[in-house]
């Protein structure tokens, strides 16, 4: 039997056969990876991150977000997922005042990311 896996894999996204190596792993999938490719995971995000940019905006500031149809697993889900997305999304003295608010009485560390 061949248990070897193989060296390209075809997205399922963009339709191009590349290196494994493209692709993010999944440990959910038969063969291990991810079924579209680092770049198109990584266009599909942002583009999810700037259709819910309002959601988290709203979810960070505590106000009710329209979440009609899902259950409150996924509710749940939801907002523990996007609690980091809503690190970036406020500006840091709105985080700094909703931290504040909720009790929280440490430093705050912010990374910062450019790219060239």
């Amino acid at each position: 039997m061949n248990n070897e896996q193989p060296k390209t894999k075809v997205c399922k996204k963009c339709g191009q056969e590349l290196p494994i190596e493209y692709f993010s792993k999944n440990r959910a999938t038969k063969d291990g990876l991810q079924i579209y490719c680092k770049d198109c995971q990584k266009t599909w995000m942002n583009q999810k991150r700037e259709r819910d940019k309002e959601k988290l905006i709203k979810m960070a500031r505590g106000e009710a977000v329209d979440n009609i149809g899902k259950d409150q697993r996924t509710d749940m889900w939801d907002k523990k997922a996007n609690a980091r997305a809503c690190l970036d999304v406020l500006p840091d003295s709105e985080l700094l005042a909703e931290l504040r608010r909720r009790g929280y009485e440490g430093k705050i560390h912010k990374k910062i990311q450019v790219v060239l």
